[in-house]
């Protein structure tokens, strides 16, 4: 895989999303992400000493791990926002101690029984 091809990865899963959102809030994400900064973000670590700053190129394994937690961490927050969502419009008092909310297992479809 390119270095390229980790920011096609990337907007191939925000696109992905865009079931869930409506179209304007796609093109404001789309629109704030700075394709350069992203990239940099993904295949370069920079390091910051009292003389200077340091620029590297990540290997591939690490580029694919910087990749991974970025969409990790995408499919989090939107896994939170939605369970959120679920929550008021049920009508779920958020300072009650009781609630409904959803669970989600890793894997959970991949068990030989899974009701």
């Amino acid at each position: 895989m390119t270095y390229s091809s980790f920011l096609e990865y990337i907007f191939e899963f925000l696109s992905c999303m865009y079931s869930f959102f409506n179209q304007c809030v796609i093109n404001r994400i789309y629109n704030r992400c700075d394709v350069k900064s992203l990239e940099n973000t993904l295949i370069k670590r920079v390091m910051v000493t009292p003389e200077e700053i340091i620029t590297r190129a990540l290997d591939p394994v690490a580029a694919v791990g910087s990749r991974d937690a970025l969409a990790k961490t995408i499919y989090s927050r939107l896994f939170d926002w939605l369970v959120d969502k679920i929550n008021i419009s049920i009508g779920q008092d958020p300072n009650s101690k009781q609630l409904i909310g959803v669970l989600d297992i890793y894997g959970f479809e991949s068990f030989k029984f899974n009701r």
